[in-house]
């Protein structure tokens, strides 16, 4: 592929490495990653199940390539990422037992205004309430909320405030991406400090909407389900395949108004209105009722929502034998935070 043909923020990326590894990135300029580790031959992937990686045996990075490469992306962060101002791209240092860089994972990442079909991004808009995204690694669920992002900064400008845990919405460096460049972008200096730059954000900053990504890891979900109890509409991303996943993980049940897994009842109203479950990149389940859907599945019936996007012919709506695992016994989420424990079913 010519050179002129990549877009720019692409060309920004590959230019820091050394022009031997640049070709990949020109012959699959689709690819979501490519891995540069001493010793082993270049492979470029693109995230999922349905396309195989390719491996490139004259391309094998020795010591002083990824030495290179390491002075080229200077600043890399206890997190182990770095990046290029104004871009999402991301550069992922892989470390040995002594903290010595051995290898790079290079993440892609692209702005798709399309990735967010144009009934679902009305609803968002008009809806008002907060939204739960549900996806697994590799599903698309990121470059859908980056343009969901993209969406709500066009709408309501500054009054967007983007909590950005690894830097995948707007990008490392002082300036987000252009799409985002109308809202209050706050980065994370540390993971653990998310829950304080959230409080600090709503606090300091006045948000309609706050958008988060990958919550639940770093005792953020007290503060978020506190904003979205306060009327500010919150979207996030959590990590599973679909709504069962996410009451039977006991780190999300005041997002989902503390659902009993003995009892079968819902202890509270859900701190989120609705839910998307992100199939696989351009597939969507949509549940509008997020309350209604996790009182039918805590009840053993049929979880009704809306397909949105591509769907084969025929394809239920859920994999057979999908439902929640309940076993008697089984340790039901207990009640944590002031964000919802009181809250009037």
């Amino acid at each position: 592929m010519n050179r002129e043909k990549l877009p720019e923020d692409l060309e920004a990326l590959i230019q820091r490495l050394p022009a031997k590894f640049r070709r990949p990135f020109r012959e699959h300029p689709d690819l979501s990653e490519a891995t540069l580790q001493i010793g082993r031959p270049l492979t470029v992937s693109w995230g999922d199940w349905e396309r195989r990686f390719v491996e490139y045996e004259d391309l094998i990075p020795a010591r002083e390539d990824i030495q290179r490469i390491a002075q080229q992306f200077a600043g890399i962060k206890d997190d182990g990422r770095a990046g290029i101002d104004g871009t999402a791209h991301r550069v992922s240092a892989i470390f040995d037992r002594m903290n010595n860089i051995v290898g790079f994972t290079v993440r892609v990442a692209r702005h798709f205004p399309g990735a967010l079909p144009e009934s679902l991004k009305l609803e968002l808009l008009r809806s008002k309430g907060s939204v739960l995204i549900v996806g697994a690694p590799g599903s698309g669920k990121t470059t859908l909320l980056r343009a969901v992002a993209a969406a709500f900064a066009d709408a309501i400008g500054p009054h967007l405030n983007i909590i950005d845990t690894s830097n995948e919405i707007g990008g490392v460096g002082e300036t987000p991406i252009h799409e985002l460049r109308h809202a209050r972008w706050h980065q994370v200096p540390n993971p653990a400090k998310q829950p304080e730059v959230i409080r600090r954000a709503i606090a300091n900053h006045g948000p309609l909407v706050l958008i988060l990504d990958e919550v639940g890891y770093h005792g953020d979900v007290p503060e978020v389900e506190a904003a979205a109890r306060r009327g500010v509409q919150v979207i996030a991303t959590v990590h599973g395949y679909g709504i069962f996943d996410v009451i039977e993980n006991a780190h999300y049940s005041p997002l989902l108004g503390h659902p009993d897994l003995n009892s079968r009842v819902r202890l509270a109203r859900p701190a989120f209105q609705s839910l998307l479950e992100v199939r696989a990149k351009g597939k969507f389940y949509w549940l509008p009722d997020l309350a209604d859907a996790v009182d039918r599945a805590l009840a053993g019936e049929p979880v009704k929502g809306q397909r949105i996007g591509h769907w084969a012919d025929g394809e239920p709506d859920y994999p057979p034998g999908a439902g929640l695992t309940v076993r008697k016994g089984l340790r039901s989420p207990t009640l944590k935070g002031d964000g919802g424990a009181n809250v009037a079913l």
